[in-house]
């Protein structure tokens, strides 16, 4: 309204049009309406060079910058002219506005290679602050200090920042200051694996986020409790937050929240299973956020699982060129390094192999993680990995128990079973005395958390290896060939198909419930089998939930006696059990593990009905 009543003035205010310009693009600001504040606080910038007024360029290059002192320019190309442009015109003076200026310009160079001006600028401005002696002015630059120098090297410095930031607010009763000062503690814990110290973290940021009512704020507050969400292994939990997340950081903070959108997602749908769906979010991700090239090494490590390794070859090479310089050593290199490791060991690379191990070896006790991009569990699992590709394998495997140790204490319960199955393989392929055993306790752990978590993908891995290893489920024992007074035969799992052999015929088959039906019955010969023991059998159903503990047989033709009580109970529980597994498959669009379910249901349902009769 001012600005229309300004435009009806004969002799137009300039200055005054200034002053209302930053106030409005401030207002913007704060109500989520960054486009618009942007635009707002550009005209603002033009207006007060043309008068000279460097305290004005100041503010606008500021408020141009968003509501976060660390926040990234991305593809925006006026926020560092604009914050260089403020800076000159500020001179040598020791100011609030030249503090923030140069906190604001430190972070906005994130992006560059070179990380010596981004330490200077920040340097020089908590030095200004604390000449100036104002608890708000020190906060701001302390909070631009902790992003201009967020490297995998120094999280306990940038800890010891944060605690400080919390102390001036704490001092100035200021909530932004507050808010901004756990923020950093919770980049911090969550870097060094401190999970629970996290949550404790974002117990105090989300109030504070409530009574500023910014939508910046609560996008970062959501978006975090949606990124430990996903380190629990809380799917769908997480599925929701980063949704309702997005819906605070579409307006508010445009490519960082695009950026998280597309790295929840894709980890979500690719442990569901849903691998195709998790190449198309973050692919379009990967080929417009350039300057998070974690998401590059995402969609390679995508590409491997779906079987291009053409594709993934084209983007590995060029991450790879000159020892991985191509990744920047900012907060998201090491979650970067994490996920390219596995192409790595895809391609038998073992010269960048030893390159990748030498550049994370120095981090294995850390917490691969962006700053709520995602995570990829302990930094030694990818040291096993690269271990493995190596031909160390006691390196390798004492890098996968220190990252399943990391893993458990975080409770990153999908990183533990990952490290299970890792771990697992490797044992399979060193064949020591003893590993046999060790990688069949590995992989039943792990199937009955991909079970737990509907983590689909890993779980037919875990099946593979199972398989390979003659073990069709926990606690069945498969044999590979037939019995020895049978014709020569065999009858062995390869990964995703089945090689069949009998007396010089051969052929393969694709894997199939029916197959692996057959699998067990060819390894149990002489024995009678009751259907509902087959079926659990073949699903990899615990004997403790899913299997009553009675001895089956077939001569009834139904279920009828040979259920008893417990046995009812246990079959109503897996009943109800199905119910639920039903909903979250319906309700993740799983069609064909919803039929596979409804199956299952139907069956135990009429040979329950069978034992107990229309009274039961």
């Amino acid at each position: 309204v001012a600005l229309q009543a300004l435009k009806l003035v004969e002799t137009r205010d300039e200055d005054l049009r200034c002053k209302l310009l930053l106030g409005i693009g401030d207002a913007q600001a704060r109500s989520g309406d960054t486009p618009g504040a942007r635009e707002t606080f550009f005209a603002a910038a033009g207006l007060a060079k043309s008068l000279g007024r460097p305290e004005e360029m100041a503010r606008a290059a500021i408020g141009y910058g968003g509501r976060f002192v660390w926040m990234r320019p991305g593809k925006d190309r006026r926020l560092v002219p604009l914050l260089e442009d403020a800076l000159q015109a500020l001179g040598d003076q020791r100011s609030p506005w030249r503090v923030r200026v140069l906190a604001r310009l430190a972070c906005a160079l994130r992006d560059r290679h070179d990380r010596e001006r981004s330490d200077r600028l920040s340097a020089l401005a908590v030095e200004i602050a604390r000449e100036l002696g104002d608890p708000q002015t020190l906060a701001h630059a302390l909070d631009g200090r902790f992003g201009a120098i967020w490297w995998p090297e120094n999280p306990q410095e940038r800890l010891e920042v944060a605690d400080e930031i919390v102390r001036l607010a704490e001092a100035s009763r200021d909530l932004e200051s507050a808010f901004a000062g756990h923020l950093c503690r919770l980049a911090s814990f969550l870097e060094l694996g401190e999970i629970r110290r996290s949550e404790i973290e974002l117990d105090v940021m989300r109030p504070l986020a409530e009574d500023l009512r910014q939508p910046s704020q609560l996008w970062v507050v959501t978006l975090n409790e949606a990124n430990v969400a996903l380190i629990r292994g809380r799917f769908r939990e997480s599925e929701e937050l980063s949704a309702k997340a997005a819906a605070f950081g579409s307006s508010a903070v445009l490519t960082d929240a695009e950026s998280h959108v597309a790295s929840h997602g894709y980890r979500v749908h690719w442990e569901a299973g849903r691998t195709s769906e998790a190449r198309e979010i973050v692919r379009p991700a990967a080929e417009a956020l350039t300057w998070y090239p974690f998401l590059r090494c995402a969609l390679a490590d995508v590409l491997i699982e779906l079987g291009d390794e053409s594709a993934a070859r084209t983007i590995y090479e060029e991450l790879a060129e000159d020892g991985f310089s191509a990744l920047p050593r900012d907060n998201e290199w090491l979650l970067a390094l994490s996920l390219i490791s596995p192409v790595c060991a895809a391609f038998g690379d073992v010269d960048r192999a030893a390159i990748l191990y030498e550049l994370q070896l120095p981090y294995a006790d850390r917490h691969a993680y962006g700053h709520a991009e995602g995570n990829a569990g302990s930094v030694s699992r990818a040291l096993g990995i690269l271990a493995g590709v190596l031909g160390r394998s006691d390196d390798a495997e004492r890098h996968f128990r220190d990252a399943l140790e990391m893993n458990e204490r975080m409770g990153a319960l999908p990183w533990v079973a990952h490290t299970q199955h890792d771990l697992a393989k490797m044992l399979h392929v060193r064949d020591r005395p003893g590993d046999r055993e060790s990688a069949v306790g590995l992989l039943h752990a792990a199937s009955a958390t991909c079970a737990e978590l509907g983590m689909v993908a890993l779980g037919q891995k875990v099946a593979d290896v199972l398989g390979a290893l003659g073990v069709l489920a926990a606690g069945t024992e498969e044999r590979t060939t037939l019995p020895a007074d049978a014709s020569t035969g065999t009858f062995r799992r390869e990964g995703e198909y089945w090689s069949i052999a009998f007396d010089g015929d051969a052929f393969r088959a694709r894997d199939s419930k029916g197959i692996r039906y057959l699998a067990h019955l060819l390894g149990t010969p002489g024995r009678e089998i009751h259907a509902l023991e087959l079926v659990a059998a073949v699903e990899g159903h615990s004997p403790e939930r899913r299997r009553p503990d009675v001895a089956l047989t077939v001569a009834a033709g139904n279920a009828g006696e040979v259920l008893d009580e417990r046995a009812k109970t246990e079959y109503r529980q897996r009943l109800r059990d199905l119910e639920s597994e039903l909903a979250e498959a319906e309700d993740w669009n799983d069609p064909e593990r919803a039929s596979r379910i409804r199956e299952e249901i139907d069956f135990l349902a009429r040979e329950l009905g069978a034992a107990v009769g229309l009274g039961g």
